[in-house]
């Protein structure tokens, strides 16, 4: 992943990768050099809004960002920008930016509780998600309540 140089992100909350980057304390930012990550600086984030803090990341010049959970409108905006985004991970910043280096971060370990299938844009039993929901759109709503497609109750 880090053998060609670029500049990585990691959003980081108390020395660990922030649970939620849309609210994160500050960005760490490492130039890649040689399958080295070295500190190049790090931006604090606190109390921006979110739009900042997608400006921000895409003026560093970031080619990766490494972060927990993100709204659905932060991630299609990086993704806009041609920032590669790395989400559902957690653990130690320092050692994450190691297990990024060697290609491990689709390990179990550094995935967050519950997340192994969204990383992956797979669902329970191996299905692909679809759309928003999950359903076929044939359900009957919350406890039965809503009617059948098409009937008025």
């Amino acid at each position: 992943m880090a053998d060609n140089g670029g500049k990585l992100a990691v959003s980081v909350h108390a020395g660990r990768i922030a649970p939620l980057f849309d609210v994160s304390e500050r960005l760490e930012l490492f130039e890649l050099q040689g399958g080295a990550a070295v500190p190049a600086g790090a931006l604090v984030l606190s109390g921006r809004t979110l739009q900042d803090r997608l400006t921000l990341t895409g003026e560093q010049g970031v080619d990766a960002l490494i972060c927990g959970a993100m709204s659905g409108y932060a991630y299609n905006a990086l993704l806009a920008k041609g920032i590669q985004v790395i989400p559902w991970t957690c653990g130690p910043a320092d050692t994450v930016v190691n297990a990024y280096l060697t290609n491990a971060l689709g390990q179990g370990q550094w995935l967050m509780p519950g997340a192994g299938a969204r990383r992956f844009g797979v669902g329970r039993c191996g299905h692909r998600w679809r759309g928003r929901g999950r359903g076929r759109g044939r359900g009957r709503g919350r406890r039965g309540s809503a009617p059948p497609l098409g009937q008025v109750s």
